[in-house]
């Protein structure tokens, strides 16, 4: 059984007595543990009666929530309920769960004050786990919700135990569509009903966003910073759905295009794949939603590679038996979903695992990864039609003088990858040997750099019109570089564009009237525009420009003529032509 509890107001509830008898219990000195004790209960209150303030008094426990203090204190309060739990299993009094018979004995997991505790479904498990809580909460003044707790039974458990134990613990039993930190603890036949909650909170939080006027500039930091980052606990555990982040980019891209409704068709001036390529390469840096999941399951597939010490990692080797060499293994036939996608991520981390060598004494010469110079970092052989035997990097290193054997690496290898191995230095004491992610320059994997590995073309784009980089690192308002990367990628609502798009019958110039509306005529050609740059620029003459495309005309501006740069610096400059092209 799984029994999911929740504190009553659990920052507010801490005794502080048991605050101070923890911290000593742990080992700090008196001193330091008064000096804490004194910014816990240094605090007091004033409370707004009919609009009035009412007399300040000092509370006798809790702690104020925003104090930089008060999450690694209430941790340590958990600790000791943690401590309680570990005691009974020890005591036998309870018996925890195993994923395998090999894996680790789990009791609870817990996140700050969402605690879940594991125990076989008996009467006297929980009679002992509500002994536990009633000492614990007596300690530390905290109150379980028995209201919002709830308890989970295996399908196997018979319907007079589940009563019974529920009658002990007074708490309710939770349906399977229950949840935990936000994420579903169990998964359908129907999984994209399962994750419809990541859509309904993007569709709430832009539902407020939508009736404010947000510039272009906004939307996009909007869009990276916070609709982006919703679902990023949930993507982290679970393999979500296609079809549901198929619908995420949907939602997002109509924010992009038009923010003010959730419905109705739109106008997109540039693809979505084109707008998640990387600024660099003139994207907007945007990210498409299983991209992102695929990277955090790479994460997961990375810490079990790596041989990552957490509770969680020994749970999954332990389950499914993971070995030396499983990244070149076959997956599974019959997995869990979320192990399934691991063994998908896999061929994330390949691109990027390496071993750093230490003694050499587990690493396989043909079959790990353990040179960092070569393609797939795995050594060509010198001739390809002797077979391959069974051979430990250690073979080649000379213990006593710490360097490689030269001579036999030369007869075994390519002449490549023996100059690759030979550059390879050998620590002068001996250590285990470590997996590395070489596409990051300190070895240490990172979500972003899984990212970029999962999508190798961003790598072979390149955009040699215009500099992006220049038009990014602009110093000027956000605003204004949206602009200049909207008439650059030619996203501008010019008669010319709209014509292909909404079939209109009049192209002419809407300033002059004149000739057909396109961005080089608005912004240069046309005279209504050759009078503003006269007039805002320094007597600039627009008509001398010889500029074709959208792309030159955004250089012009990220690089101005020199004789509009004797006077002021050149990005002043840059920022007042970028002024004038908006205002037109």
């Amino acid at each position: 059984m799984a029994i999911k509890l929740d504190l009553q107001k659990a920052y507010d509830r801490v005794n502080w007595s048991f605050i101070q008898a923890v911290l000593l219990h742990l080992g700090l000195n008196e001193r330091f543990t008064n000096w804490i004790m004194a910014c816990v209960s240094s605090v007091s209150f004033e409370v707004m009666v009919n609009g009035g303030k009412s007399k300040s008094f000092v509370p006798s426990r809790g702690l104020r929530q925003g104090d930089p203090l008060s999450p690694y204190l209430f941790i340590l309060g958990q600790e000791v309920l943690s401590r309680l739990l570990d005691q009974e299993l020890r005591n036998q009094n309870i018996c925890g769960i195993k994923a395998s018979p090999n894996g680790p004995v789990i009791t609870h997991v817990m996140y700050a004050d969402d605690i879940v505790i594991f125990s076989k479904a008996s009467p006297k498990d929980a009679h002992n786990i509500v002994k536990v809580l009633d000492k614990y909460c007596s300690w530390s003044g905290q109150c379980i919700n028995n209201k919002k707790s709830g308890i989970i039974f295996s399908k196997h458990t018979s319907i007079q135990h589940r009563r019974a134990i529920k009658d002990i613990l007074q708490v309710k039993e939770l349906k399977k569509d229950s949840g935990y930190l936000g994420a579903p603890l169990f998964l359908s036949r129907a999984p994209s009903s399962d994750f419809a909650y990541l859509q309904e909170k993007l569709e709430a939080k832009l539902m407020g966003w939508r009736s404010k006027c947000l510039s272009w500039a906004g939307r996009s930091t909007l869009i990276t910073s916070v609709a982006q980052s919703l679902p990023t606990y949930t993507m982290s555990t679970f393999n979500v759905p296609n079809k549901v982040c198929d619908k995420l980019d949907s939602i997002t891209r109509r924010f992009w295009w038009k923010p003010k409704e959730s419905e109705g068709k739109f106008l997109a001036w540039r693809s979505w794949d084109k707008l998640c390529f990387p600024k660099r390469v003139g994207g907007l840096g945007f990210k498409k939603a299983k991209d992102i999941n695929n990277s955090f399951l790479a994460k997961l597939a990375w810490m079990i590679a790596s041989k990552r010490d957490s509770l969680c990692m020994q749970i999954l080797r332990a389950r499914y038996k993971v070995k030396h060499d499983w990244l070149r293994s076959d997956p599974p036939k019959s997995a869990s979903p979320i192990w399934k996608a691991i063994e998908k991520a896999k061929h994330i981390v390949i691109k990027g695992a390496c071993f750093a060598i230490g003694d050499g004494s587990s690493v396989d010469v043909w079959q790990d990864p353990w040179v960092p110079w070569i393609h797939g970092f795995i050594p060509s052989p010198r001739d390809e039609a002797v077979p391959h035997l069974p051979m430990k990097v250690s073979q080649l290193i000379n213990n006593e003088l710490h360097c490689w054997k030269a001579e036999l690496i030369c007869q075994v290898f390519d002449k490549p990858s023996a100059q690759a191995i030979l550059a390879i230095p050998i620590p002068l004491t001996p250590k285990a040997n470590e997996l590395v992610w070489v596409l990051d320059p300190k070895g240490v994997f990172s979500v972003k750099s899984a990212y970029i590995a999962a999508n190798p073309q961003f790598s072979l784009l390149v955009s040699p019109t215009v500099k992006w980089k220049n038009l990014w690192s602009l110093k000027g308002p956000e605003r204004l570089k949206m602009f200049l990367w909207r008439l650059c990628v030619n996203a501008l609502p010019t008669r010319d564009n709209l014509i292909k798009r909404m079939n209109i019958a009049d192209t002419s110039c809407v300033l002059c009237n004149e000739s057909e509306e396109n961005p080089c005529h608005l912004f240069l050609r046309c005279p209504v525009a050759k009078a503003l740059w006269f007039s805002a620029c320094w007597g600039f003459k627009a008509e001398e420009v010889n500029a074709v495309s959208t792309e030159e005309v955004v250089n012009l501006v990220l690089n101005p003529p020199n004789a509009l740069c004797n006077s002021w610096e050149q990005w002043k400059v840059s920022l007042t032509m970028a002024s004038t092209l908006e205002e037109i």
